[in-house]
C-alpha cells in the first residue's frame, strides 16, 4: 500500500525446516544402561548423604567412597574414573553420573582400563566397603 512518500509492504514468510538428523556422534559419555545391582548401589549411596540442591553428590562427598574401593584402586586411576565421569569439571555428580562410576570402578578393579565405551549392563557392580 502507498500512503503518503511512504510504501509499507505486508509480507508473510513461513520457514518449515524438517529436524536434522545428525551423523555425528553426540559429544559426551553415552548412556549407560547399569544393571540392577549398580542401580540398588547407587540408591543406597545416595540415600546416605545430603544432596546438593539439584539432587547432586559433591567430589567431597564421593572421594572417601571411591577410596573404599575392594581391591583398592590408585590415585591415578580413581581420578581418571572422576574426569570420565565429570566431563564438564562441575565438581559433583548426578545419580546417572554416579552409576557410570561405579561400572568404571568394577572395570578396573578386575584388571580392565576404565572405559565408557566397555559398560555394558552386564558390568558387575564394583565391592566398595561399606555399600556393598
Amino acid at each position: 500500500m502507498k500512503t503518503g512518500s511512504h510504501i509499507r509492504v505486508s509480507r508473510t514468510l513461513r520457514l518449515n525446516f524438517a529436524p536434522l538428523q545428525s551423523k555425528v556422534a553426540p559429544s559426551g559419555p553415552q548412556p549407560f544402561e547399569a544393571n540392577v545391582p549398580i542401580n540398588t548401589m547407587a540408591d543406597k549411596l545416595f540415600g546416605m548423604f545430603r544432596q546438593g540442591p539439584d539432587g547432586n553428590l559433591q567430589a567431597g562427598q564421593l572421594k572417601p567412597v571411591m577410596e573404599q574401593s575392594k581391591p583398592p584402586l590408585s590415585a591415578q586411576v580413581l581420578g581418571g574414573i572422576w574426569q570420565l565421569c565429570d566431563g564438564g569439571k562441575k565438581g559433583y555428580l548426578a545419580l546417572e553420573e554416579v552409576k557410570r562410576m561405579f561400572g568404571l570402578m568394577s572395570l578396573a578393579q578386575v584388571g580392565g582400563a576404565p572405559s565408557v565405551g566397555a559398560l555394558t549392563g552386564d558390568t558387575p557392580a564394583p565391592t566398595i566397603t561399606g555399600l556393598n
